[in-house]
């Protein structure tokens, strides 16, 4: 008797039931009794989240779809971490579940934000020094990027996070950029004979450019997120002489992200507009308005994927070069070269993608166009197959045109 006492002792004492002490089918015994969120950032979440947590509530216990929940919540709340406790319900056989949002885990990652090679452009890529701590994220880092802009730029780059700042809605960020550039001779070339050289919506050529730009980070309402800032960018500007230019901007970007998940079936929504308007009263050498928005639309059902994509951009004014559209790169008209595209950039652009997956196996086809506010608008068309595992990419990209067909290879990661 002393020995039952002990144990039921015990048992009262220790409410807190792991997974593993539920044995190892416990699916098929435990019934969920509530679920819940620590520290409370329900106001804060999606109504769709809310939902799907609320459905769990009198089903047996599944951890596939808790281990789905905590994905969805790590990436609706910021958190570094969601861990998930089990702890014994009211009644017999249920059990309460919580999840605990850790902020403050002391880490430190090297990370690859992105890496790539396009057979006409050659390799882009850099790496991250990242510490977490206490709730603060401080990075470092080092990036060789000739795929994403008009010139390549290579150089080092620092930043500071605080993604709960205040009552989990509002967030900090600090970016430090230091880049030299190096210009291609299609680039040059244009700009040689005729191009945009001298005309109100080019600058000169810069060999060099150092930015600054803190932000906030404001969560709305469920997966509405704004983000505003000021980025003060100096420019070492070649031509006609050399002397240093300011680009300074008021940035600001609305973020949509979404997931709905039904019977194995999965929808995610990505959206994002962007806007950067560049104002004398910032003490700016040039002056410009430059709007862009895209759209991302998956669904999954089993094997089967399919990722639809469509944005664009408006560029007004005088505006330096790393902000004017690129199109013929891992993204936007994929198996064009951006040097027979737009070597100097464009002020206008329009794009659309649908891409099918099976498995590892992926075929795509992508049409848009970039342009001047002046020139005409060349609707452009493309076609490829590859494979993908995760984040990782192999293709081969046609270009559809009238003469001859070269195939563009490429390899992505993290894209």
């Amino acid at each position: 008797m002393k020995l039952r006492a002990l144990v039921l002792a015990l048992a009262a004492a220790w409410p807190v039931v792991r997974a593993q002490d539920l044995g190892a089918n416990i699916n098929s015994r435990y019934v969920v009794e509530s679920v819940e969120v620590a520290p409370s950032h329900t106001s804060g979440l999606s109504r769709t989240l809310r939902e799907d947590m609320k459905k769990l509530v009198g089903e047996k216990l599944n951890q596939s779809l808790l281990d789905s929940l905590k994905e969805r919540l790590r990436q609706e709340t910021g958190a570094r971490l969601v861990r998930q406790k089990l702890s014994r319900g009211e009644k017999p056989d249920t059990v309460k579940v919580t999840f605990e949002l850790r902020y403050g885990k002391k880490t430190v990652d090297v990370n690859i934000p992105k890496l790539a090679y396009l057979s006409r452009q050659g390799f882009s890529g850099g790496a991250n020094l990242e510490a977490n701590f206490a709730g603060n994220t401080v990075g470092f880092g080092y990036v060789n990027d000739g795929e994403a802009l008009v010139e390549r730029y290579a150089g080092i780059h620092g930043y500071y996070e605080r993604k709960d700042l205040w009552l989990g809605r509002i967030g900090f960020r600090f970016d430090a950029q230091d880049y030299s550039t190096q210009w291609n001779d299609t680039t040059l070339a244009a700009l040689g004979t005729g191009g945009l050289a001298g005309t109100a919506e080019a600058s000169g050529i810069y060999r060099a450019r150092m930015n600054f730009e803190p932000a906030l980070t404001v969560r709305l309402v469920g997966p509405l997120t704004w983000i505003g800032g000021v980025s003060f960018q100096r420019l070492e500007t070649q031509y006609p002489a050399a002397h240093i230019q300011g680009a300074n901007a008021v940035v600001q970007s609305l973020r949509l992200r979404q997931q709905w998940r039904e019977s194995g079936f999965v929808q995610t929504l990505d959206a994002e507009y962007g806007l950067h308007a560049a104002i004398k009263a910032l003490d700016s050498d040039f002056s410009y308005t430059r709007h862009q928005f895209d759209v991302n639309y998956g669904f999954k059902d089993g094997p089967h994927q399919v990722v639809l994509r469509a944005g664009g951009g408006l560029l007004n004014g005088q505006a330096p070069y790393f902000e004017r559209f690129s199109a013929g790169n891992l993204t936007v008209l994929r198996g064009w070269s951006k040097w027979d595209l737009t070597p100097t950039g464009a002020s206008r652009l329009a794009y659309g993608s649908a891409e099918y997956r099976y498995k590892w196996a992926m075929a795509f086809y992508d049409t848009g166009t970039a342009w001047d506010r002046d020139g005409p608008a060349t609707l452009r068309h493309s076609v490829g197959i590859g494979v993908r595992t995760g984040e990782f990419f192999l293709a081969l990209a046609f270009p559809l045109q009238d003469h001859h067909v070269t195939p563009l290879f490429m390899a992505g990661l993290n894209f």
